[in-house]
């Protein structure tokens, strides 16, 4: 058996994978106008992230989808946020239209949160190309 294949099979037993369910949880708690302009509106995007784990995850990366009155915002960030262990969260991320926007707006937002669980056994399974588990999130609602 080779040492890849060997390390699978003890990783596997002692639950040491890639990532130990339960995933964090995230809600999509609120998204509030913050600024209307001219040509362009922004708001903020509110995240409740529940993590059961008993260690601190790091956020690594947030890829996002906000719709506002039909106008979409789509980025990529990088958030200075951990999940602190057996807390929650509430991570808030930036958004821009390019129209006039309003309280009472029908939203939906879509999106995840890549965490970067510790641990050595982990970190090679990232190296080897398995990717770091999502937080998948999504919600609809009016803009506050």
């Amino acid at each position: 058996m080779s040492a890849v294949a060997a390390l699978l099979a003890v990783a596997s037993v002692v639950g040491c994978g890639p990532f130990s369910p339960p995933m964090p949880d995230a809600t999509v708690e609120r998204v509030e106008l913050v600024e209307v302009g001219e040509e362009a509106a922004s708001y903020r995007l509110h995240l409740a992230i529940d993590n059961a784990h008993d260690e601190p995850l790091p956020l690594t990366l947030a890829a996002y989808t906000l719709t506002v009155d039909g106008v979409t915002y789509t980025t990529d960030t990088v958030p200075d946020a951990t999940l602190p262990s057996q807390r929650r969260l509430t991570l808030t991320l930036p958004g821009v239209t390019e129209n006039g926007g309003r309280v009472g707006s029908p939203y939906q937002a879509q999106g995840s949160l890549i965490v970067d669980p510790p641990g050595q056994v982990r970190q090679f399974f990232y190296e080897m190309g398995v990717p770091r588990p999502r937080i998948r999130f999504t919600g609809e609602g009016t803009v506050e």
